[in-house]
């Protein structure tokens, strides 16, 4: 059995995740805005693999979670980021990414990749925002016992 990190590293991790990927959000929005030569489509499929990097490491931030024996003083603030991310977190993610998706299919050089957003990353939001839905209720549950 591997050993998990520590509430307060775990903790770090999530935030760190958390911000990371509402900068990348915030970045692919501005970004898709503004596309009107080839580079920025190309600069648009990058932040789409940073986000689909980020989503996975969260993925695995929160099996770990529900692993971790106690939340500490931490229980709060993890709830709050937690719900933060499935309540409006994932939504943005998702109204992004089919954004990006229709600009993609415009180019030639990045048509192959709106395939991709909408079958692997579309998937795997719909993965996380079931592992956040069950993170979020069983911190819930702990907290009250």
């Amino acid at each position: 059995m591997p050993v998990l990190p520590d509430v307060s590293t775990l903790f770090r991790n999530l935030e760190r995740n958390i911000l990371r990927r509402d900068r990348i959000s915030k970045r692919l929005r501005q970004l898709y805005h503004r596309v009107s030569k080839e580079e920025d489509y190309v600069t648009l499929v990058e932040y789409v693999k940073s986000l689909r990097i980020s989503r996975r490491a969260l993925l695995k931030v929160l099996r770990e979670l529900r692993e971790a024996e106690l939340y500490g003083d931490y229980i709060d603030l993890v709830e709050t980021m937690v719900d933060y991310m499935h309540a409006v977190g994932i939504h943005i993610e998702r109204e992004v990414l089919i954004a990006v998706s229709e600009i993609l299919e415009r180019s030639e050089l990045t048509k192959e990749y709106v395939d991709e957003i909408r079958g692997v990353d579309m998937v795997e939001l719909d993965e996380l925002m079931r592992e956040l839905g069950s993170t979020l209720e069983f911190i819930r549950t702990r907290a009250r016992s």
